[in-house]
């Protein structure tokens, strides 16, 4: 077989108070996949969850409950086990209040990652356990904590990535979860707009772990124009280059694209949120990738609450499909 369908979705932002409500949103989606698989051939091979799990990552509390409620079932409706489940971290799953109880240590941090070089030197003594850098991601800890409990076949690279292969249709297919949130403040008014940072140093390593894998995708929260303008331009050039698709979320709204630069290309899929509020875009979408001709072929779903059901987001695209070809596709024959 030389097609690979993936499931994207994100931003839950579960939590006990909205139980309710997310629960009737979940499960339009649940129902909405076993759907799609039977009268629209769409069977996930595996599921990308980018982000914003939780409403908070405070405590492991609510991180644990989005597991048991949302990505347990999801992955038992879509009919793929556990190992070809990958999530990556959002603003909403980090403590707030860890990021809050070290204010000097953030603030010290958006003057001193100004360039390249700094962030790379940063996440380096992080990564071999520096103990004021361990105490700058350490507002990931429940997150990760959860995550690892629930998804102990992924690599536990530190705070900065999680990478996975899997053997698809006889295909190597490589996964890197890199972490967009650990410079996240979560606070008001998109204050950390071009604050954030991935670093080269982080996909660097997470390219290493994927070592050669046929394909590769790459998952992030934050859409890479939330980075520091250092850290754009970097991380930009090694996931277009390295990666033949980028899945990311935030931005609660579905907008598949392509990608083309003198670095390389890639397609990115942004996908809506899971659940913004009844009232607003929820979604999510499969992509399909036909390995031999480089096309993506994105089916966007979106709910809607008046019967309480999903259906094709007219929206998004004309019919809710639309097929991105990639011009200058890695070697996927």
């Amino acid at each position: 077989m030389t097609k690979i369908t993936v499931l994207h979705a994100s931003d839950l932002h579960w939590s006990e108070s909205n139980s309710r409500d997310l629960s009737i949103v979940t499960n339009a989606m649940l129902a909405d996949i076993e759907y799609m698989g039977k009268e629209h051939s769409l069977r996930p091979d595996l599921i990308i969850f980018s982000g914003d799990l939780a409403q908070s990552g405070d405590s492991e509390d609510g991180l644990m409950q989005a597991f048991e409620h949302f990505l347990v079932p999801l992955a038992k409706a879509a009919g793929v086990g556990t190992e070809r489940l990958f999530v990556a971290p959002g603003n909403h799953d980090m403590s707030r209040d860890n990021v809050r109880s070290l204010p000097t240590i953030n603030d010290a941090l958006y003057g001193r990652l100004k360039d390249t070089d700094a962030i790379n030197a940063f996440v380096r003594s992080a990564m071999r356990g520096a103990k004021e850098e361990v105490l700058a991601v350490d507002r990931m800890n429940n997150f990760y904590s959860v995550h690892d409990a629930y998804l102990g076949s992924i690599s536990q690279t530190g705070p900065f990535f999680r990478t996975a292969k899997v053997d698809i249709h006889g295909r190597s297919v490589g996964v890197a979860c890199l972490n967009s949130a650990w410079r996240a403040t979560g606070e008001a008014d998109d204050v950390d707009y071009q604050r954030l940072v991935i670093s080269e140093l982080a996909i660097d390593s997470a390219l290493e772990e994927l070592e050669g894998c046929e394909v590769k995708i790459a998952v992030h929260h934050h859409p890479l124009d939330w980075l520091t303008i250092a850290d754009k331009e970097t991380s930009d050039a090694r996931i277009r280059s390295a990666f033949n698709l980028a899945c990311s979320g935030h931005m609660h709204a579905a907008r598949p694209s392509f990608t083309l630069d003198a670095t390389g290309s890639c397609v990115v899929s942004q996908t809506g949120s899971v659940f913004a509020g009844r009232k607003w875009f929820n979604g999510y979408q499969f992509i399909e990738i036909d390995l031999p001709s480089g096309c993506y072929t994105f089916t966007v779903r979106e709910y809607h609450d008046h019967d309480r059901r999903f259906d094709f987001a007219t929206t998004v695209c004309p019919g809710g499909v639309v097929t991105l070809a990639d011009v200058l596709p890695k070697d996927l024959t």
